[in-house]
């Protein structure tokens, strides 16, 4: 790879001012515009010298845009290009690429060299000299005799070459041929019968396994169930938050789902002007389990709390069929009492 040697004092030089001025550039791109003439050069104008190069070409080498001879001028008057008789080189050309050019012709002449020192040792060989054509000396490999005789002719193929011999139309007689053995066929054996499957009779039974299996409803569900019944079911996510909340309340203290009807009765008969809520219900829950005073109203029961008689008796079979949930559930409340 071909290179070519610059100074740091390039962009600062005098000749680079003066040049930029005459071009109106930055002397930073005049540098530039040096080096790519320059690269140029190495390999296109070795020894320096543009004779015969045009302005265009030159300043096209150099990646110049605009008008060829301003380049060209400003680089004579510059001092980076020397015009002696009409011919243009560059300034101080051999000082700067001197040394590259030495190694190339110092390389030309060494390859050369080496090609006429192996190019001598090379003798060419006539093909007259060669030797004659010879034979393929493979032999033929030697057959040996038949060593085996062929078998004698039988009785009939002797009178049947004889006959063929006096033009006779020879007759063979039709051999005998053994009698068959009797193919005896052996029965193949049937598959064996699978026993089917009896049908069920829609009279039937349903088997055990088919029946679905009942998943008795959590303790929360059954308080919750039971205040909706009492109360009236909810209707926005935020009264359904509260009846939650509240009933978790009342069944940490120890109330059984069937106590909400006698709970939201003794709450109407108390306090008769006020409206019956979850949070009143878990808020006033020790004094709505005491007796009602006799003063306490005479206000008959709400038609909601007896058709919830219903779902009290709902939780009450739940209870009968799952022995263990309700002392589950009391165990579970009074533990979260202590």
């Amino acid at each position: 790879m071909a290179w070519i040697e610059t100074h740091q004092s390039l962009l600062t030089h005098r000749k680079t001012y003066e040049a930029a001025d005459r071009l109106d550039i930055k002397p930073v791109y005049l540098v530039g515009h040096l080096v790519s003439l320059w690269c140029w050069c190495l390999d296109n104008a070795p020894d320096g010298t543009l004779q015969g190069v045009s302005t265009r070409i030159i300043a096209r080498a150099a990646q110049w845009d605009d008008d060829p001879d301003t380049f060209v001028n400003a680089l004579i008057g510059a001092g980076y290009l020397d015009l002696d008789d009409d011919t243009l080189t560059i300034h101080d050309w051999w000082d700067y690429a001197g040394k590259l050019i030495d190694r190339r012709q110092a390389n030309a002449t060494k390859q050369k060299e080496w090609r006429e020192r192996h190019n001598s040792n090379i003798t060419v060989t006539s093909p007259l000299r060669n030797g004659a054509t010879v034979p393929n000396p493979t032999q033929p490999y030697p057959t040996q005799p038949n060593l085996y005789a062929p078998p004698e002719k039988t009785e009939i193929a002797k009178e049947a070459s004889a006959d063929a011999a006096s033009g006779e139309t020879v007759v063979f007689p039709e051999p005998v041929l053994p009698d068959e053995p009797p193919t005896i066929e052996t029965p193949k054996p049937e598959p064996p019968v699978k026993p089917s499957k009896p049908k069920p009779n829609a009279s039937e039974n349903v088997p055990p396994e088919n029946i679905p299996k009942i998943i008795p409803p959590r303790p929360d569900q059954l308080m919750y169930s039971a205040l909706a019944a009492a109360l009236g079911a909810p209707l926005t996510a935020s009264a359904r938050g509260v009846y939650n909340k509240s009933g978790k309340e009342l069944r940490d203290a120890g109330v059984l789902p069937e106590e909400i009807p006698r709970l939201v009765t003794s709450h109407r008969q108390r306090w008769k002007n006020i409206d019956v809520t979850a949070t009143s219900l878990a808020k006033h829950l020790t004094t709505l389990r005491q007796p009602v005073p006799a003063n306490g109203g005479g206000r008959p029961v709400d038609r909601s709390v007896l058709a919830h008689t219903q779902d009290a008796e709902m939780i009450e079979w739940v209870y009968a069929n799952n022995p263990g949930l309700r002392e589950a559930e009391l165990a579970r409340q009074s533990a979260n009492s202590r």
